[in-house]
């Protein structure tokens, strides 16, 4: 399967100036919990905001990279059709989850079988945006628990699957 995870606030924004809206604790355990031992799809300007500008710890990474680029640590395809295509075969045994950013997410729509959001309670006042999926006629959410504090906000997480 290709899985999108994604954190976004009431607007369904993800991002400003390159970085992540919050930084939400029980979000990257969730995160970590879900991709750890995957592999993960992600652009470059991703991966460069990465700690040291590499890849996460613990998982393979498949990264469109620019045509210039290329890296000994991940897997640096220059095109979006192959790293698709690639993502695709992969998905067949195991999942491969799409972790950003803007533009990979939104390229990437066609193309996922389930969407993990976890859902910020705040407007974090974002630059970048994830499609929202409550309008999407593809897909179908549903919580997965309740709502928890995590730090000053209260978040939900959810499933998306495609219908």
């Amino acid at each position: 399967m290709i899985v999108g995870i994604v954190c976004v606030d009431e607007n369904w924004g993800i991002g400003k100036g390159n970085d992540l809206l919050f930084k939400l604790k029980r979000d990257m355990e969730f995160f970590k919990r879900e991709t750890s031992g995957k592999v993960v799809f992600c652009g470059y300007r991703t991966l460069l905001s990465f700690p040291g500008s590499k890849p996460l710890k613990g998982r393979s990474t498949i990264c469109l990279c620019p045509e210039e680029v290329e890296s000994d640590d991940c897997f640096c395809i220059h095109d979006f059709e192959q790293a698709v295509k690639l993502a695709r075969e992969i998905a067949k045994t195991k999942n491969v989850y799409v972790i950003g950013g803007g533009m990979l997410y939104n390229s990437m729509l066609p193309y996922y079988d389930e969407v993990l959001v976890t859902k910020v309670n705040a407007d974090g006042e974002a630059e970048v945006f994830f499609p929202n999926l409550d309008e999407n006629p593809d897909f179908e959410g549903k919580p997965i628990g309740g709502p928890v504090q995590d730090g000053d906000y209260i978040i939900q997480f959810y499933t998306y699957k495609r219908k």
